[in-house]
């Protein structure tokens, strides 16, 4: 028992590998050649290769599962125990936790050790809803550089990497505070710049980057009509649309058309209608790029909405949000001729589920 949990503590927050193992008949009689063993290997290191054929010793009283910790992908090995050959077909457990930030889902990976790497297509796989865990994005966790605690690498359901996730990004800091013992108030590099967040209990404040590129009364050809819309760039681009109910809006359609618009190519923009709810108030729906539909929540895109609503209504923050979900998130800022500083976002982030899953 000692050995097992000494093996179940090695093997904790990383990648797990269940390894079936099966005794061969003497191909050699037959003619056959087995391949070598390091072409079967594949990417793995020959630091992970000692560390494998090490663990191949320890057998559990089975004799059917063996645990190892390697990069992620699927291979085949041969190993040779008491004089007779062995198939090992290794089966990769990625350790997770689902959470969410005002009912925008995410999936969290501790990547400090710098052994996940996950292509768009296993992305995307581990986002399905049906076929997968189900998430609007996969986050990881990763060591910090350039004076920053953590480094924040924020991938869309589709598979592809984008700046910034407001709501992902008050996860992420919640996440690493339970994991990795961060601080309450902790920073983590983003491509968008070092964002920094506050945990109080439940809630979360983010110190966001300044926003740029404020563009208001944008005239936008879209399907035989002429739209008037707003721009601003809060991390990722989003486009601001007021609107007179946002429950009268068909979102999937309406933003699918203005995401690809040309004038947002090659990237794209995220696409927000609002609804004034009151002097300091209003609702928000938002179609995600990367996502290609509407999301419950979308944080950049909350904080875009309540700049673009501030510079509409000449008011000044804080700003409370109501996202599709129902929760409300509150913007503050510093508002100077049409320039904002000191942006925040503070709303919820909740743990689900932890889980391992096949990739």
């Amino acid at each position: 028992m000692a050995a097992l949990r000494h093996l179940f503590n090695f093997l904790k927050y990383q990648a797990v590998v269940i390894a079936g193992e099966r005794e061969l008949r003497r191909e050699a009689k037959k003619g056959h050649n087995h391949p070598h063993p390091q072409i079967l290997h594949g990417e793995i290191t020959n630091r992970k290769t000692q560390s494998f054929n090490a663990l191949l010793s320890f057998r559990a009283k089975s004799r059917n599962l063996l645990f190892s910790s390697v990069t992620n992908q699927r291979c085949l090995d041969y190993a040779r125990h008491d004089k007779k050959e062995t198939a090992v077909t290794i089966m990769i457990m990625l350790r997770f936790t689902k959470m969410n930030g005002a009912g925008n889902d995410f999936i969290l990976i501790d990547n400090r050790a710098g052994e996940v790497h996950l292509d768009r297509s296993r992305i995307a796989h581990l986002c399905d809803r049906h076929r997968g865990v189900g998430a609007d994005g996969v986050l990881l966790l990763e060591n910090g550089s350039n004076n920053a605690d953590f480094r924040m690498r924020y991938f869309n359901a589709d598979g592809g990497e984008a700046e910034m996730c407001g709501n992902g990004a008050r996860c992420f800091a919640r996440f690493a505070n339970k994991i990795a013992g961060a601080q309450k108030r902790i920073s983590f590099e983003t491509p968008a710049g070092v964002i920094s967040a506050k945990l109080i209990n439940d809630l979360v404040t983010l110190q966001m980057t300044e926003p740029t590129d404020l563009r208001i009364n944008m005239k936008l050809p879209v399907a035989g009509e002429t739209k008037t819309v707003h721009f601003i760039n809060s991390g990722v681009p989003h486009v601001v649309i007021p609107v007179s109910r946002v429950d009268d809006v068909d979102v999937r359609r309406e933003g699918s058309a203005i995401r690809s618009h040309n004038t947002f190519s090659p990237n794209g923009a995220n696409v927000n209608f609002i609804e004034k709810r009151g002097s300091d108030k209003l609702a928000v729906r938002t179609y995600e790029r990367g996502v290609e539909d509407e999301t419950l929540a979308c944080g950049t895109g909350v904080v875009a909405s309540a700049l673009i609503f501030a510079t509409l209504e000449n008011t000044n923050g804080p700003i409370t949000v109501i996202a599709r979900g129902g929760d409300e998130l509150q913007v503050g800022f510093e508002k100077s001729d049409n320039r904002f500083r000191n942006v925040t976002l503070t709303g919820p982030a909740d743990f689900v589920f932890d889980g391992t899953i096949d990739v």
